[in-house]
């Protein structure tokens, strides 16, 4: 982020050094708006969760704007706008965590066929798209050929019934364990 606002900061006050009778400091401005944008974009995640990273991408294009306010002259204006948004981002982490949970840790055993290493690569892929780090508690054999894998992880609860479920609809699972 700091990089981010730096950056801008910098683009800013060369655009105006830049400028002339027939040049135009606004045009700078609005490619910084426009490459922010492109970054901004490309933090975003969709899966099966949903669209992850809005805040971050939101945060970012803010982060350039008090970026362009400092540049500009407007240093006051930008330690304004960075106090502002440091308020907003605590009050939306204070509302996510009434509304929607904290992170309750959970274990779970997930009892699959192997499919000569394929199963494994599937549920790797599948908490990779739910975000979750865990840790692999065991892992063991299962009557059949199957295996057994009792993980540990922590997840919002609305979360963790979207990723169960998820794993449920996986054929290869015979069971999850909770």
């Amino acid at each position: 982020m700091a990089l981010v606002a730096l950056g801008s900061c910098a683009f800013t006050m060369v655009g105006y050094a830049f400028t002339s009778n027939t040049g135009d400091a606004g045009r700078v401005a609005a490619q910084i708006v426009t490459g922010i944008g492109f970054l901004g974009a490309g933090v975003l995640i969709r899966g099966t969760g949903g669209v992850q990273g809005a805040t971050t991408a939101a945060t970012i294009w803010i982060v350039a704007a008090i970026g362009m306010a400092i540049g500009a002259g407007y240093v006051a204006g930008g330690i304004g706008l960075a106090l502002l948004t440091r308020g907003v981002l605590s009050l939306a982490g204070r509302w996510e965590q009434i509304h929607f949970g904290a992170k309750n840790l959970s274990t779970i055993g997930l009892v699959f066929d192997p499919d000569h290493g394929k199963t494994e690569i599937k549920i790797e892929q599948l908490l990779a798209e739910f975000a979750i780090t865990y840790t692999l508690v065991s892992r063991s054999d299962a009557a059949d050929g199957r295996e057994r894998w009792l993980i540990q992880f922590q997840l919002t609860a609305r979360h963790a019934r979207e990723f169960l479920s998820e794993a449920a609809k996986m054929p290869e699972v015979y069971a999850i364990e909770r």
